[in-house]
């Protein structure tokens, strides 16, 4: 009697952990989900929307990428790795729009894996806790183009331990390396905010 009971315990808490499982892959695939998506699917660049609220997938051309379309012929990458991936490679146009923004999507379990980012020179602005969490990144590519870092831009990016700015840069925003272990930045003369 006392093993029949132990065995359909064991199957209860085998279903239990299968229905965990299932829920955490089911969060893991819309954890990204956010309005406006470009489609690279899409043949003509005036059809790059997706229908409001519906999500477009990161492809193997950029992985852990979703980009938005801002309207004025430029575009957002968001960086959002559905998968473990060490290095984002941010490319300069996507479905010919140039990308010149990068921004926060949120929270997700797979940020803590990407040790390298390059950044293009198109992008003028790093938003606000674009990095936030990425206790891994090592290395960052800073553009040359870039003016402008978000407030908690690299909050606690733990790994991250030389960093260098151009001339371009004009403001980097409170706590943009709060958390930080570097080692050298070069910040060069121009730049106002709190860091």
């Amino acid at each position: 009697m006392i093993k029949i009971f132990q065995h359909k315990e064991a199957v209860i808490i085998k279903r239990i952990f299968l229905l965990l499982i299932c829920l955490f892959l089911a969060f893991s695939l819309f954890s990204c989900a956010e309005d406006d998506i470009i489609d690279d699917n899409s043949p003509t660049g005036n059809d790059d929307h997706t229908p409001e609220g519906e999500i477009s997938q990161t492809d193997e051309k950029y992985p852990g990428i979703i980009f938005y379309d801002k309207g004025d012929g430029t575009c957002l990458a968001r960086i959002c790795p559905a998968q473990i991936i060490t290095e984002i490679n941010i490319p300069e146009i996507r479905n010919g729009l140039t990308v010149n923004e990068i921004a926060y999507l949120g929270p997700n379990e797979f940020i803590g894996f990407v040790t390298d980012v390059t950044i293009p020179d198109t992008v003028t602005r790093i938003g606000d806790n674009t990095f936030v969490d990425f206790y891994q990144l090592e290395n960052i590519t800073i553009p040359s183009g870039l003016t402008e870092v978000g407030a908690r831009a690299f909050y606690k990016c733990e790994a991250l331990k030389n960093i260098t700015f151009d001339n371009n840069v004009t403001e980097i925003g409170e706590y943009a390396f709060y958390g930080c272990n570097l080692t050298s930045v070069v910040i060069k003369s121009g730049i106002i905010g709190n860091h």
